[in-house]
């Protein structure tokens, strides 16, 4: 009898895409879609219909400590959720593997917290004030809704640094929809009215680029630890 396969999970299809590129064997993979609601509700949907040994979080963060950069990778010890006090671990033993075998790669990681905002932190003075409210290095839309619906199941995020701490992002709640997709509409309008987001924009698809191939890189050196 074939032994369940791991699920890796994302909230967008471009970020699962990237992170499962380099991947060899059995594995399931799925998109959860943004925001803990969303991502709450399809995660418990997959477990009750197929249960899985582990669950492999995966996608971009934002940063909120200035010692983050672009493309760092970040592997979660545990998460908040912005405004509360309550704290979930994640797996220490997955995550403890995950860095030793980043590390046997080349690749800098850190172990950090996350906290888990219901919106896109798109401004760099809600960053910084949510470092000051929740003291967590990064933020992320989806980990806490994960380990909410997955509890009991060993849980691993690893995730890469997309924004830090003190700029702004382009894409905002307004210009993407629940699946990450851009809302044509919404991006009209946003251009008419400030011609230089075009600029913004594309700065950030290069910039994401170079996150995903990071993503992807660092999820096949942790992959023979959990597969």
């Amino acid at each position: 009898m074939t032994a369940p396969a791991p699920l890796v999970v994302a909230a967008t299809k471009i970020e699962l895409s990237a992170a499962t590129s380099r991947l060899p064997g059995a594995f399931r993979s799925e998109t959860l879609g943004i925001g803990p609601e969303r991502a709450h509700r399809r995660m418990a949907a997959l477990l009750e219909a197929r249960p899985a040994p582990l669950v492999l979080e995966v996608g971009l963060a934002g940063g909120l400590e200035r010692t983050l950069a672009h493309g760092d990778v970040v592997v979660c010890l545990g998460v908040t959720r912005a405004g509360s006090n309550g704290r979930w671990s994640l797996d220490a033993g997955l995550a403890g593997g995950a860095l030793a075998a980043l590390a046997g790669a080349g690749i800098f990681a850190r172990a950090i917290d996350i906290v888990e905002s219901p919106r896109l932190v798109a401004r760099a003075e809600d960053k910084r004030a949510l470092y000051a409210s929740s003291r967590a290095v990064a933020v992320s839309m989806e980990t806490a809704a994960i380990a909410l619906a997955a509890e009991g199941v060993p849980h691993l995020a690893l995730r890469v640094v997309f924004d830090t701490v003190d700029e702004d992002v382009a894409l905002t709640d307004e210009l993407i929809d629940g699946e990450g997709r851009v809302r044509p509409g919404a991006l009209v309008r946003t251009l008419v009215a400030r011609p230089k987001t075009t600029v913004a924009l594309v700065r950030s698809g290069l910039r994401a680029r170079t996150a995903l191939d990071r993503l992807a890189r660092a999820v096949a050196a942790v992959w023979p630890t959990i597969s």
